[in-house]
């Protein structure tokens, strides 16, 4: 059977809340890792989950 793992983020001490999250400190190294994960295949589904999210298996 195939394991899938969801990934619950925190915002760490670097964090500024009057940018957005693309304009955050190490964005475009942080969007180039995951979209070589992407394709690899390693990453199916990526992106953020604000507030309250729910991931079902369906």
């Amino acid at each position: 059977m195939q394991q899938l793992f969801a990934v619950i983020r925190t915002r760490g001490p670097a964090w500024q809340d009057s940018r957005s999250m693309e304009s955050q400190a190490d964005w475009a190294s942080h969007a180039s890792f995951m979209n070589s994960l992407a394709k690899e295949g390693f990453v199916i589904l990526g992106g953020p989950l604000e507030g309250r999210g729910s991931l079902e298996d369906k």
